[in-house]
């Protein structure tokens, strides 16, 4: 917002024509995420439930071999499941990209660049395309 009035200052035609926004994931990574909000309600319904989700809730008659071994190692999955395996899709989410377009053309890219633009560099792209600031 603060980069949105800055420009509707400096440049008054961009009044009112200036938004925002963030890139999609790539859909594998919003299809993982999904998967592993679904595994953590699962993993905290086994935290509250134990044993007895399987066989009062799930209706299974008895519980599965290879659930033993997860409860074994619980503390470490659960840790993996709350904290490790969403911070490594949160990276893949989150690009850090900021480019300005105007007309479909890039006049600022912070990939291109290395870095954010400060007030001169986006004064001067606006200016490069034609418009006049005050």
């Amino acid at each position: 917002m603060a980069v949105k009035k800055f420009l509707e200052d400096k440049f008054p035609g961009l009044e009112g024509r200036i938004t925002g926004g963030n890139d999609a994931p790539p859909p594998l990574v919003e299809l993982c995420s999904k998967i592993l909000t679904g595994l953590q309600l699962l993993t905290m319904g086994f935290v509250m439930f134990g044993d007895g989700l399987w066989t009062n809730v799930l209706r299974f008659r008895q519980v599965p071999s290879w659930y033993y071994p997860l409860k074994k190692y619980g503390v470490q999955l659960a840790l993996s499941i709350f904290f490790v395996i969403p911070q490594l899709l949160n990276s893949y989410i989150i690009t850090g990209a900021f480019e300005i377009f105007v007309d479909g053309e890039i006049v600022f890219s912070k990939f291109k660049e290395g870095r954010l633009p400060d007030a001169k560099d986006i004064t001067t792209a606006f200016e490069s395309i034609g418009l006049t600031s005050i």
